[in-house]
Order: C-alpha cells, then structure tokens, then sequence
C-alpha cells in the first residue's frame, strides 16, 4: 500500500512537471521602441490573448539598438522596430517581417504658416530645431533621418526627446517641428490637434519606413513567434 502511495505521488510529481515544461515556451519577451510601433504590438498581443489565454507575454521598451541586440543574445524573444532609411539593422542571426509600413511626416504647429501647405519645403528645416522620439539615448533615427536629406542639410540641429508628450508640447506651441511615422499618429489627442503632419518635400520614397518583427532565425520558439505574428 506504501509502496502504491509513492508511486501515485512520483506519477503527480511527474505530470507536473511535463505540465510546466510543455508551458515553459509559451512565454513570449517582446519589445518595442516607442508608443507608435507599441500601438501595433498591443493588437497583436490583444488578439493573441484572445486565442490563447494562457500565453505570458513581458513587455519593455528600449532603444532600436538595445532592441537589436537584447533579440540577438536571446533576452528577447521579438522586438517591433522601426526601419527607415538606408540603416543596417540585421545581424547573421535574425530575421525580420514587416508589419506595417507607410511614410515619415513632419509634425508642424498649426501656429505656424506652413501647416496650410500640402507639403513641408525643405528649406524650412533650418529654421527650427527638428525633433525625434526615443526613450533612452539613441542615434538610429537621427542618422537615419539626415541620410534621406541632400548634403547640404546634413549638419540639421536634430534632438531626441524621451517623452512623446514633451515633444508633442513643443511643436504644438511652434518652438520645433518634428517627424513621425504616418499612418501610426493619433491627431484626435490633445495637443496633437494643435500639430499638422505633412509629407516632406522631395523624394517620397526616401520617407519610407516599415515596422519590422524581428526574431532570431533558429528560436525554439519560431513556431510561437510566427502564430503570434499571423
């Protein structure tokens, strides 16, 4: 009888732990880069839950850099990120999805004369200081803004801001502009209402972005990943 009793007990212990093995990897570590790619993340994540409920899902927002990287040495599983430009954001071991994909705008106060215009002229780029947001120090997107502008524009007075809502102060009251990912804005929220966005002049396809999926090419967690993508 003893003998049937640890038995019983050693098949309990056993099933719980096939159990939590077979749930370990549905976990995902996600990340994004700012509250705009974070607007699609939270779609895919609200649909993934619906699906399946018990999937565990951690959320961090860092720099495209530390994105890049924290995908590439595994601390994340996936990272939604912004690709602009011409900038090389692919290491041998990663492999991306496009999510989303529109183009850059300049966000100018309905203060300023410009903002009845269709389009926002180059030339007015030297006149304020030109704005971007990231929420710790990073370069990606001034470097990748300034490689889209003819050379005589690539010594612009170009800042990151660490709160959408600072930057949005500042070009609402007409002391900076600022460039946005089209199609990801939400005008409705105050001040917001106060910013015009306009296509910047020139070539149009040099302001083309994508939100990229990133996510390592060989994950155990591919399969996951990938139903969390579709």
């Amino acid at each position: 009888m003893k003998t049937k009793e640890i038995l019983h007990s050693f098949s309990v212990e056993i099933n719980s732990l096939r159990h939590e093995a077979a749930t370990t990897y549905q976990e995902l570590k996600v990340g994004y880069f700012s509250p705009f790619e974070g607007a699609l993340l939270l779609q895919k994540i609200f649909d993934a839950n619906q699906k399946q409920p018990e999937l565990k899902i951690k959320i961090t927002e860092e720099s495209i850099e530390h994105l890049i990287s924290d995908v590439s040495l595994g601390i994340l599983d996936l990272a939604f990120i912004l690709d602009y430009g011409e900038q090389e954001f692919l290491t041998k071991n990663l492999t991306n999805k496009s999510i989303f994909q529109s183009k850059m705008v300049i966000g100018v106060s309905k203060l300023n004369p410009l903002s009845s215009g269709s389009v926002f002229p180059l030339t007015a780029l030297k006149e304020k200081p030109i704005l971007y947001y990231g929420p710790e120090k990073t370069n990606y997107l001034k470097h990748a803004f300034l490689a889209t502008l003819p050379e005589a524009y690539q010594n612009l007075p170009v800042a990151r801001i660490s709160t959408i809502e600072q930057m949005q102060i500042l070009v609402s009251s007409n002391q900076a502009n600022a460039y946005y990912p089209d199609g990801l804005l939400q005008p409705s929220n105050s001040p917001s209402e106060k910013i015009e966005y306009l296509p910047l002049e020139g070539n149009s396809s040099a302001q083309n972005y994508h939100v990229q999926a990133i996510y390592q090419k060989n994950t155990e967690k591919k399969k996951l990943i990938q139903q969390f993508l579709s």
